[in-house]
């Protein structure tokens, strides 16, 4: 099985570390799509690709999702999302 984590902004938190720890559990491939990655969040390592929208304001951002989402939708075929 192969997931695709789609997020707002992805930083250390609660939720991460939620799913980080469903990650590791689960032992299945994952890509991460998000506005906004930071790259010091334990566990990031776990995804096999991220797909962050950019740094600009957010109504460009979510202009982007799409896009970055259908292209790593595509590349990655993942089972659930």
């Amino acid at each position: 099985m192969r997931l695709l984590v789609a997020t707002n902004n992805f930083w250390l938190g609660g939720r991460e570390t939620y799913v980080a720890t469903w990650l590791e559990q689960l032992g299945v491939k994952a890509d991460l799509l998000a506005t906004l990655i930071d790259r010091d969040v334990p566990g990031l390592h776990l995804f096999d690709a991220t797909e962050a929208c950019g740094a600009e304001p957010y109504a460009q951002r979510w202009q982007t999702w799409p896009a970055r989402g259908a292209q790593l939708i595509e590349r990655s075929r993942p089972d659930v999302i």
